[in-house]
């Protein structure tokens, strides 16, 4: 082999290497290509479940309906209810059980026809603290005597619970009226509730119930037991008789409610 045919073999195999490292080369780009893209992908699929869930999060949250905050004036508390809760607190068990009973002068004081409260009533109310006293015709003598009578139990009640006390009457109109009654009393007795149950019309119980509970609370009562909601289903019943509004449930419902409205306009609790 002389030296032009060396000449030309190195030449060729130069070339040769040349493209063997270009191959080389283009297949180590192709392979970092694929390197890359495909950690890119591993990554961007590793995320975004986070972001769905994110997203998901967000679109339960707001499809979630919204609960309402309590406003700052319904966090407060009842200053009413932490009144009670203390005066409760600080009662005897004697003195929590006799306020839960009504009962009349005669059971407070030992006497008949009580027509005052004095030394005695004061006395006998300090050991037993009643939730209510109810006076019958025999303690209503005239006006002035009943609201005496009354401002000074509710005085006496003050001093020894530092509660009041339900003064109680049974004014229901017609046959059982122990104010309007007397006429020493110069009211006007409104009639029995199976006259107004008769003209059908609901506005003349609540004018019945607001002519008692305007003279009531004049005297000094604040609880009336009144109306009476029974139902006449029986005409012979002689007890309840013409004290109710009548046989029609409909009817005698929408008059009593009516009767306790105006009650309870005037000052006085129906029962």
């Amino acid at each position: 082999m002389n030296q032009e045919e060396r000449r030309q073999r190195r030449q060729k195999d130069t070339r040769k290497a040349i493209v063997v490292v270009i191959v080389f080369l283009l297949v180590m780009v192709l392979l970092i290509a694929g390197a890359v893209f495909g950690v890119g992908r591993y990554l961007r699929d590793d995320k975004e479940p986070a972001e769905d869930t994110e997203q998901t999060e967000q679109q339960t949250e707001e499809a979630l309906p919204q609960t309402e905050q309590p406003t700052e004036e319904a966090q407060l508390p009842d200053p009413y209810a932490e009144q009670a809760a203390q005066v409760v607190a600080g009662m005897t068990l004697e003195d929590k059980l006799a306020q839960m009973f009504v009962i009349t002068t005669n059971q407070l004081t030992g006497y008949a026809n009580v027509t005052a409260a004095g030394d005695t009533t004061r006395e006998t109310y300090n050991s037993r603290p009643v939730g209510g006293i109810i006076y019958m015709s025999e303690n209503l003598q005239d006006p002035e005597q009943t609201r005496e009578m009354l401002a000074n139990m509710q005085t006496i009640s003050r001093e020894r619970t530092g509660l009041p006390i339900f003064l109680c009457v049974d004014e229901e109109g017609g046959s059982v009226a122990r104010i309007a009654s007397n006429s020493a009393f110069g009211v006007t007795d409104v009639g029995s509730m199976a006259q107004i149950g008769e003209t059908g019309d609901v506005q003349g119980a609540y004018n019945a119930g607001a002519v008692m509970g305007t003279y009531l609370t004049d005297l000094g009562f604040n609880v009336d037991f009144a109306p009476v909601a029974d139902v006449l289903t029986n005409p012979d019943n002689t007890v309840i008789g013409d004290r109710s509004f009548g046989s029609d449930p409909q009817m005698v419902s929408q008059m009593v409610v009516s009767e306790l409205q105006a009650l309870s306009d005037m000052g006085v609790y129906g029962t």
